[in-house]
């Protein structure tokens, strides 16, 4: 009687031929007395053993690539004191690369460097939405500033909303297209061991991204040569060229 297999590479079903050892499979296991039976088999080892695909999202982060260091005792205090309630399985705020969930509120932290004379680098990082989480600065802030002025109850209550309010990047997308929070209020804590890709972003796109009321402070920024020159990128360029923009 004719037993039936697959070819792995090909996923082809075909009639064995094989006098002793088949290199598709044992004949006991990976044989079959139909075709249809071999196809099942074959189908459902798929589904069991292909590896899993990554998910992947992007994040930016400016700056270095290596998580600070909290060279201040005040601020390293406070780290301490944030991370010894640090809910587990999440990265806390020492060791941490600090990263914006989406372009444009990474386009505020880039704002924020425009009186240094070199704008640190920009980077778009890849990782799993599902494993790195998102929290609101201001109630980082509301903490900080509770923890300096020695409002001990208070700074346990707004710790703890704290971590409470942290969502998976996957979850607070979802939630901010509803939501649409004010860009830069939210920041990201990500272990640099869950970056699975990293490259730079261009000056370009972060000016591209900016809406109208920032591009001008971006502009000047990033490409402050060709900002003397009235010129700026839009993507509201047909051409995709260099449009006017007037100085002053």
């Amino acid at each position: 009687m004719s037993r039936f297999h697959v070819n792995p590479v090909s996923g082809n079903t075909g009639v064995c031929k094989a006098y002793y050892d088949c290199p598709f499979g044992d004949k006991e296991t990976a044989h079959f007395d139909t075709a249809a039976e071999a196809r099942t088999f074959f189908e459902e080892s798929q589904e069991t053993f292909a590896p899993a695909k990554k998910k992947r999202d992007r994040v930016f982060r400016i700056g270095s690539l290596e998580a600070p260091e909290f060279h201040f005792e005040e601020l390293a205090k406070l780290v301490q004191s944030f991370d010894e309630t640090t809910p587990e399985g999440r990265q806390g705020r020492a060791g941490a690369l600090f990263a914006s969930p989406d372009l444009l509120s990474h386009m505020r932290w880039v704002k924020g460097t425009r009186s240094s004379n070199k704008s640190p680098d920009s980077h778009e990082l890849t990782v799993d939405p599902n494993t790195v989480y998102v929290y609101p600065i201001d109630v980082y802030e509301r903490a900080s500033n509770a923890e300096a002025n020695r409002r001990v109850d208070e700074f346990e209550e707004l710790r703890k909303e704290y971590w409470d309010s942290g969502m998976t990047l996957s979850e607070w997308k979802a939630w901010a297209v509803k939501a649409n929070p004010k860009p830069g209020s939210w920041e990201l804590l990500l272990n640099p061991d869950l970056i699975q890709s990293a490259k730079p972003v261009s000056s370009r796109r972060i000016i591209e991204a900016a809406p109208d009321e920032d591009a001008r402070e971006i502009n000047w920024a990033l490409e402050p040569r060709r900002a003397a020159k009235g010129l700026i990128w839009r993507k509201d360029s047909k051409t995709d060229e260099e449009l006017e923009f007037p100085n002053g």
